[in-house]
């Protein structure tokens, strides 16, 4: 997800040390195929197997011929894919690729309290901007404060967002295997107070 841009795929690099990808690559990066290969064989020959997480964005990307959205963007796909030959044939390491789309859209698993939150009074502030009559917008989230978190809601013309991108800054990138500690910084107030990670129990 993200299109040109990776800011879902960047906030795995908050996931636990053991829980974390070992690579991550959103489009915001300079792509090079061989410094890629070469990290992969290195992680690989340390653990035995090496975990990337990728954008769909990437340069490596296909765009298919199933017709285009309402913007005129062709769909994204295949990066996983494509990533996944050119580690066997180069590599000749055995790999498998997952495309998370539906998931990272709908499973509300991993939620923070802020999300939820957040959610229920984007819904409430929309509605009661319609019953006001204002139309044509859109309803933003403006942070106030990061410690302690704060935020509100507000409203934005849909032609200033609707098929806008907003890129990752560069001071948030360091190199593929760690965002900067200003970019964890952005983030970890949405996570809440106290991180869960739920893990399956067998009966």
């Amino acid at each position: 997800m993200g299109r040109d841009t990776g800011w879902l795929t960047a906030a795995v690099d908050l996931l636990p040390e053991k829980r974390r990808p070992d690579l991550i690559y959103v489009p915001e990066m300079r792509w090079d195929e061989d410094d890629f290969l070469k990290r992969v064989q290195m992680v690989y020959e340390q653990n035995g197997y090496a975990v990337c997480a990728l954008s769909e964005g990437m340069p490596i990307c296909h765009q298919n011929d199933c017709g285009v959205d309402s913007f005129g963007h062709r769909p994204l796909e295949g990066c996983c894919l494509a990533l996944g030959h050119i580690i066997d044939e180069k590599l000749h390491i055995a790999n498998r690729t997952i495309e998370l789309s539906i998931p990272t859209r709908s499973d509300p698993y991993l939620r923070s309290s802020i999300d939820v939150n957040e959610a229920k009074g984007t819904g409430a502030f929309a509605v009661q901007q319609i019953l006001t009559g204002k139309s044509g917008q859109m309803v933003v989230i403006k942070r106030l404060s990061s410690k302690p978190y704060r935020s509100e809601f507000a409203l934005a013309p849909v032609e200033k967002i609707a098929d806008q991108t907003v890129y990752l800054p560069a001071s948030y990138l360091q190199d593929p295997t760690r965002f900067s500690e200003a970019f964890r910084d952005y983030l970890r107030p949405l996570l809440g107070d106290e991180i869960v990670y739920p893990t399956a129990s067998i009966l």
